[in-house]
């Protein structure tokens, strides 16, 4: 239900973490200064196999077969010939015969009718000056993208395979997302909606995997007497709900979550950029994006109010990176140049490498890893051949 509601016209989690895998293999391709442009990159892949000479090839071939004088000829012909063949085979008795037949024709007249509507977006996006997406098949270079349904979550209006066309798909890719609106992985729908709840925003939560991944702070357990529920409103918003958690006795804590992941409400739990919420005649969030919602736009029977997604870095220690932000952006493009995030990253893979945390005596294969790294203008290969070629894990047990 929320799906439509809220003006989504198709979630797929399969495609949107395809898109965010293509944009990690490709940053890790280029090798160059890899952790700041996971955090930072403002070029996506949206609905995109991932090869570029893959896509212009499938993209011309598609082309001129859908806007060929004779491809409803072959279309309609293909059709006839499968209900011919399916006739033959499916004798029927008397009784079921005018069925067969009938649903044979049927059959025929919806790859018609399909196909025409299909022509006729190819040469509607044409006209508009956009690229058509020609959809992608499902094969060992691609992933069977077959329309640009589930777009809403990158802010692009979304449409079906045979239907108008409203986004002038780029067929060359990663490509820039609109200014100012993402920042690398952490603003990914991918990384959005996998850190959300199932209703809303997770601001405690993404907080947390800032703060623990990211800046290698430690956190303690949520003590026994605490009920960590945010209070239920529907005449606030969720920052404005979780405004209890400054109390003294919760911020000992919360301050180090909180103004990490609140940065992140300039984003919905979609995914999606925004920059205000709404709220209807009686004062109650207003949480949908379909029709009603542009109506009563339309009608000034909603009021908004302006995002707030300011927040604040601490604890790394550095003067250029600990401060307030204004949002997820700002905060990311300076944790991006944290020298703690840098070498809490190298931790993180010394760990996954060798299956452990790392001890006293590693301290001299993190520190021989990140002047590899900074060597290396930021390769992870260069990073990963360091880590690997250490004692630590040549004589590991």
């Amino acid at each position: 239900g929320r799906v439509h509601a809220e003006g989504i016209k198709q979630w797929s989690a399969q495609m949107v973490v395809f898109d965010a895998q293509l944009l990690i293999r490709h940053i890790l391709e280029k090798d160059t200064n890899v952790i700041e442009e996971l955090l930072t990159t403002d070029e996506y892949f949206v609905a995109h196999p991932g090869d570029n000479e893959y896509a212009k090839e499938y993209y011309e071939k598609k082309i001129k077969e859908v806007l060929a004088p004779d491809y409803m000829a072959k279309v309609e012909a293909k059709w006839l010939a499968h209900k011919e063949r399916r006739l033959t085979k499916e004798d029927g008795t008397r009784e079921t015969r005018p069925k067969l037949v009938k649903e044979a024709e049927d059959e025929v007249k919806n790859h018609v009718n399909h196909n025409k509507r299909l022509v006729a977006s190819y040469r509607d996006a044409i006209e508009k000056g956009f690229t058509p997406h020609p959809r992608y098949p499902y094969s060992h270079v691609s992933r069977g993208i077959y329309d640009l349904l589930y777009i809403n979550s990158y802010n692009f209006p979304a449409n079906r395979e045979s239907t108008p066309q409203q986004w002038n798909w780029p067929l060359k890719q990663p490509f820039k997302m609109p200014k100012n609106q993402r920042a690398g992985i952490l603003t990914h729908p991918a990384w959005l909606a996998a850190w959300s709840l199932n209703e809303g925003n997770d601001p405690i939560h993404r907080g947390i995997w800032v703060r623990e991944k990211l800046l290698a702070g430690p956190l303690q357990d949520l003590p026994p007497d605490v009920d960590a529920k945010v209070p239920i409103d529907p005449h606030k918003t969720l920052r404005e709900r979780m405004e209890p958690l400054r109390a003294e006795k919760c911020w000992r804590c919360h301050k180090k979550i909180n103004p990490l992941g609140e940065t992140f409400e300039m984003f919905d739990d979609w995914g999606r950029y925004r920059e205000k919420e709404y709220f209807d005649e009686k004062g109650l969030l207003y949480v949908h994006r379909n029709h009603q919602f542009d109506q009563k736009l339309k009608q000034k029977k909603l009021t908004s109010r302006p995002v707030n997604a300011s927040g604040k870095i601490t604890g790394t220690g550095e003067p250029n990176v600990d401060g307030e932000v204004k949002n997820a952006i700002e905060m990311l493009h300076r944790l991006g140049k944290s020298k703690r995030v840098r070498q809490s990253f190298i931790r993180h893979l010394f760990r996954y490498l060798l299956g452990r945390n790392e001890l006293l005596s590693d301290s001299k294969t993190l520190i021989e890893a990140e002047k590899a790294y900074l060597k290396n203008n930021g390769s992870f290969n260069a990073l990963v051949v360091s880590i690997l070629s250490s004692d630590s894990f040549l004589y590991r047990r």
